[in-house]
C-alpha cells in the first residue's frame, strides 16, 4: 500500500517578495514527468527556477535544484513527499525571485513549506496493487463463494456476470492468489474455470470506497 493524490493541486507561497508557485501532480511514469515539466517551463518562461521532485513505484525518484544552491530546493521537496508516504507524485515549485536573498536555510524552509502546503491541500488516496482474477462456475456455488469472499477483506468482488454459468471477477493480492483459487476449487469440487486477467492499482478514499482503478505494467 502507498499514498498518492487524486486531483492536481496548485498553491502559492510568498517569502520575502519571492513567489513560489507549487504544483502537485499524480503521475504514471517519467514520460509523464517530462511532459509536465516542458509544459510548465513554457508557461512560466520568465521564472527564475523550476525546482522539482518526484517518486514513482519501485523506489524510482529524482529531484532537481534547477540552479538553486545544492540540496536547498529539490531534496527538501523530495523529503516531504517521502515523509508523506507518497508515490506516483510529482511536485514542481516555480520561483519568481523577489530581489531579497533567502540564504540556504531560508531556501530549504521555503521549498519545504511550499511542498507541505500543497500536500496538506491534496486529496490523498490509499493505493493498493491487486491482481484481477476471473472464476467461472455453476450457479449453485455462488452463495458459498460470496460468503467466503465477503468474510475476508483481502478480496474484493469487482463484478458478477450472469451467463450460462456465473463468472465472478475478484481483486486479490498477488501473494494470496493461490489461497483464493484453492478455496474456490474446494467449494466447487474443482468445477471451476480460472482466468488471470490483469494487474491493477486500486485507489480508495478515506471511506474505503474504490474511486479509481488503473492498470499497471507487469
Amino acid at each position: 500500500m502507498f499514498n498518492t493524490i487524486f486531483d492536481d493541486v496548485e498553491d502559492v507561497l510568498v517569502v520575502n517578495k519571492s513567489k513560489f508557485i507549487v504544483k502537485l501532480y499524480h503521475i504514471k511514469d517519467e514520460e509523464n514527468v517530462n511532459f509536465l515539466l516542458d509544459k510548465l517551463r513554457k508557461e512560466h518562461y520568465k521564472a527564475n527556477h523550476h525546482v522539482y521532485a518526484y517518486i514513482l513505484e519501485n523506489d524510482l525518484y529524482k529531484c532537481s535544484d534547477d540552479g538553486e544552491p545544492s540540496k536547498t530546493a529539490g531534496l527538501p521537496a523530495l523529503n516531504i513527499l517521502r515523509t508523506s508516504n507518497l508515490e506516483n507524485v510529482l511536485v514542481v515549485i516555480i520561483r519568481y525571485f523577489g530581489g531579497i536573498k533567502l540564504g540556504t536555510g531560508g531556501l530549504t524552509r521555503a521549498y519545504s513549506e511550499a511542498t507541505k502546503k500543497a500536500v496538506n491541500n491534496a486529496n490523498i488516496l490509499n493505493a493498493y496493487k491487486k491482481e484481477l482474477i476471473g472464476y467461472e462456475f455453476e450457479y449453485s456455488f455462488l452463495g458459498k463463494i460470496q460468503n467466503f469472499i465477503n468474510s475476508d477483506a483481502s478480496y474484493i468482488i469487482k463484478e458478477i456476470i450472469y451467463l450460462d454459468k456465473i463468472k465472478v471477477l475478484i481483486y486479490c493480492d498477488e501473494d494470496l492468489i493461490d489461497n483464493l483459487s484453492k478455496k474456490i476449487i474446494d467449494i466447487t469440487s474443482n468445477n471451476v474455470k480460472i482466468s488471470y486477467i490483469d494487474k491493477f492499482i486500486l485507489y480508495f478514499d478515506k471511506n474505503k470506497k474504490i474511486i479509481k482503478e488503473e492498470k499497471y505494467e507487469h
